[in-house]
């Protein structure tokens, strides 16, 4: 629910900080479909806000991902694929 900020899964609500909420949207927007890296870091923070935003990325995708499993199990997942970025895959989407 991007308007509410609100992520759900399975009827869940999935507590996220903003910063991963903006990574999810980001994600879901690209479903099954992988993302670059610097197309996350555009949508997640602004030019020059940080200065090891490779870093910052995997922990936030990492919370994520762990905030994910903990509802979905390994049905919903986010995967890094090699020189293309970071793909979410929802069976049957």
């Amino acid at each position: 629910y991007p308007k509410s900020h609100k992520v759900s899964i399975k009827d869940k609500p999935l507590d996220l900080t903003t910063i991963e909420f903006k990574l999810m949207l980001a994600l879901v927007e690209s479903v099954n479909a992988p993302i670059s890296s610097e197309t996350l870091y555009k949508n997640l923070w602004q030019e020059g806000e940080l200065k090891d935003t490779s870093s910052s990325l995997k922990m936030h995708v990492s919370n994520l991902r762990r905030k994910i499993k903990s509802i979905s199990g390994d049905e919903i997942t986010i995967s890094h694929v090699k020189n293309k970025g970071y793909c979410l895959t929802i069976p049957q989407f």
